[in-house]
């Protein structure tokens, strides 16, 4: 049985430990993901001219916007780990901003802000 193990695991940690190979259009393309949506919220989103202020739903909004370019920009300097930096896009991202813009929903039509 311990034989069995050995082998298995001579043979499929190889595999998961090597680095996929990526091309340099990747890393451009991420790269040009991150500084568009970069320049969309700097132009759209008034962050840069509003100040630091403003509680807590402000801040994860501030968290949730910045990851979105951070997650490409990551995807773009390690371009080895493209398949698990979308964690930071979609959890710390999408998801935040969601449950943000849900408990901003829930305070404003309870009455409170």
């Amino acid at each position: 049985m311990t034989a069995f193990v050995i082998g298995v695991l001579a043979t499929v940690l190889p595999r998961l430990l090597e680095v996929p190979q990526v091309t340099i259009y990747e890393t451009l393309v991420f790269a040009g993901a991150a500084a568009g949506i970069f320049l969309y919220f700097f132009r759209e989103v008034p962050v840069h001219r509003a100040g630091l202020g403003g509680g807590s739903l402000a801040l994860g909004l501030r968290i949730a916007l910045c990851s979105m370019p951070l997650a490409y920009a990551l995807m773009a300097a390690l371009p080895g780990h493209a398949f698990s930096l979308p964690h930071v896009l979609f959890a710390g991202g999408f998801s935040l901003l969601t449950l943000i813009v849900a408990s901003r929903v829930v305070l404003g039509h309870s009455g409170q802000s």
